[in-house]
């Protein structure tokens, strides 16, 4: 056996090299010291980053914070979000999403019908020239234009219906949503979380639809299809959002997780089709028995008269 050392050339003692040895617990320690520094260096910095809104006792506050910080640092404010472990922070912004797609889906609603009913008029005054029959073309078209004021005028009157459509829909989902990904992400895919973090992710990426949602309410006025494309790119970040919570915050295994966003995805708008249709639809049936008969009983002891 040899006594020297085959890389430094040094006398060994109980087979061991000295020098080597030292080499290797210096190098060991310089590697835990940079460690240790870069651990640090991330807790300062996490520290800084959700001190804007750790720091406001006052849930006012807090939201302003998150409304301010969520666009120039999305997920660092969705971070934030998710640290406070607020259950209250969270049914806030989630009530505050819901009530912007409520007023999204009036304003939308109602512009994207009249703009519907508007083309329709256009084409078909366009089909009558080409077919020659211009003399009836006056009177069609402003019959069908106080078709559209008449409409439009119903909507108005609907504020309140269609308001709690948008309102009451998107709580459902928020809320059923937050639950399925437990479930999905959290139980049968072996994530992290309580109700409570998987809450507070969702409401973190409502934040950001929620801004998509006052863009698309202010471009109905403009146009209702550009609006339409607000509203699409609002749902893909949101679940993009979604996705980057779960993987960064709540430590779900990116390998699976493709297939529980699938099935979170689906089973949630199968539960809210059902649990919407449910409460929403009641509420139009009703709305539109009243529209349909606003005297109750009195047109049939009409009819009876004139007979």
């Amino acid at each position: 056996m040899s006594k020297f050392c085959t890389k430094c050339g040094s006398p060994l003692k109980d087979g061991k090299c000295e020098n080597c040895d030292k080499e290797k617990e210096t190098k060991v320690e310089k590697e835990e010291k940079v460690e240790k520094e870069e651990k640090t260096t991330k807790k300062v910095e996490s520290k800084e980053e959700t001190v804007a809104i750790e720091s406001n006792n006052a849930i006012g506050a807090d939201i302003v914070a998150i409304y301010k910080n969520i666009i120039m640092k999305p997920f660092t404010t969705m971070k934030s979000i998710y640290d406070t472990a607020s259950a209250k922070l969270a049914w806030v912004l989630i009530a505050i999403s819901s009530v912007i797609a409520g007023l999204t889906t009036y304003f939308f609603t109602k512009k994207a019908i009249v703009g519907i009913m508007q083309a329709f008029i256009s084409k078909a005054s366009s089909v009558a020239a080409i077919a020659g029959e211009l003399s009836d073309l006056p009177t069609d078209t402003l019959e069908m234009t106080q078709g559209i004021n008449l409409v439009e005028q119903q909507i108005s009157n609907m504020f309140t219906t269609i308001f709690l459509t948008g309102f009451i829909s998107m709580i459902v989902y928020y809320v059923v949503y937050a639950l399925i990904s437990k479930v999905v992400v959290g139980n049968l895919f072996k994530g992290k979380g309580k109700v409570t973090d998987y809450l507070l992710v969702v409401a973190g990426a409502s934040v950001l639809y929620s801004l998509f949602g006052v863009i698309a309410l202010v471009l109905s006025f403009i146009s209702w299809k550009i609006a339409a494309v607000a509203l699409i790119l609002g749902g893909m970040v949101f679940f993009v959002a979604t996705l980057e919570g779960y993987v960064k915050l709540l430590n779900a295994k990116k390998e699976k997780l493709c297939y529980a966003f699938a099935v979170t995805n689906i089973v949630t708008a199968i539960i809210v089709s059902i649990a919407s249709g449910m409460i929403i639809g009641s509420m139009w049936t009703n709305k539109v028995n009243q529209i349909a008969n606003p005297y109750g009983t009195m047109p049939t002891q009409q009819s009876s008269i004139f007979k």
